[in-house]
């Protein structure tokens, strides 16, 4: 009876200094859960968002190469046409869609991820000169065809000497050059916008992955059970716009681009 008394003794003891500890300890792993899994949605949504600002830009850009594509062939009538006869204004709007670096913070923060943001900035900087060479090429190309029209009120005909002089070696050059830039843009730039996509898409499932939650439903299912998060995904869905279902380059600026190495 004595020794029944010490066990309950001691077990009332023991509740007493382990149940407050495993209180609070509960108490800790529960606000430790909810807290992962707040930072868990908020990367989720950093991610998409991240993910989605690339991919509206990758779209405006393939809209742009059809465009240019379609244009410049247009206006390769006889194939005898100068380079800054190719161009023609274009009223492409594009969007205010700028990528937010702090966003992707975390991601930068780790080892193995340094070069994500030199492939992220060239397809920022890509976009910016992209936007910028179209803005010259509308500006310009607007004052020519104010030319052209006047050269042809007196020249039913176009000769492209005169009608050249007649425009300025100024304005002929300048939207040669503009032909030629645009041309390389639009026939090498895709990789640019698609490497940026796919390696960030790759460092945010990595890091998503790593949450403990999936973690350990891995090990549990032996790999069968997949993280239930959803990612933003790309690619071209329609034939019409993939690059080899474009029109040819027009001769003259194909030479010309071809002379700039990769």
């Amino acid at each position: 009876m004595a020794d029944q008394q010490t066990l309950q003794q001691s077990t009332n003891w023991l509740a007493l200094i382990v149940g407050p500890f495993l209180g609070v300890f509960g108490a800790f792993t529960l606000a430790r859960i909810v807290e992962a899994s707040k930072n868990f949605r908020a990367k989720l949504v950093a991610a998409n968002l991240s993910l989605l600002t690339l991919k509206n830009q990758t779209n405006e850009f393939i809209l742009f190469r059809k465009a240019f594509f379609e244009d410049v062939s247009r206006n390769c009538y006889t194939g005898n046409e100068p380079l800054w006869a190719l161009i023609r204004p274009a009223f492409i709007v594009f969007g205010e869609h700028k990528f937010d670096f702090k966003a992707i913070g975390f991601l930068l923060e780790k080892s193995g991820n340094g070069a994500l943001l030199d492939v992220i900035e060239l397809a920022q900087m890509s976009h910016r000169d992209l936007m910028a060479i179209n803005n010259l090429r509308t500006e310009s190309a607007e004052t020519v065809q104010e030319k052209i029209v006047e050269y042809q009120r007196s020249n039913q005909v176009i000769n492209w000497i005169d009608a050249g002089q007649y425009v300025g070696g100024n304005l002929t050059a300048l939207l040669s050059m503009v032909a030629v830039g645009m041309g390389l843009r639009a026939d090498r730039n895709e990789k640019i916008y698609f490497d940026a996509f796919n390696e960030l898409r790759e460092a945010f499932v990595k890091d998503l992955d790593s949450y403990y939650l999936y973690r350990l439903l891995k090990v549990i299912s032996f790999g069968q059970i997949k993280p239930g998060y959803q990612l933003v995904s790309m690619d071209i869905n329609k034939p019409e716009f993939e690059r080899k279902s474009l029109p040819a380059m027009p001769k003259v600026l194909a030479l010309e681009v071809a002379k700039i190495p990769f």
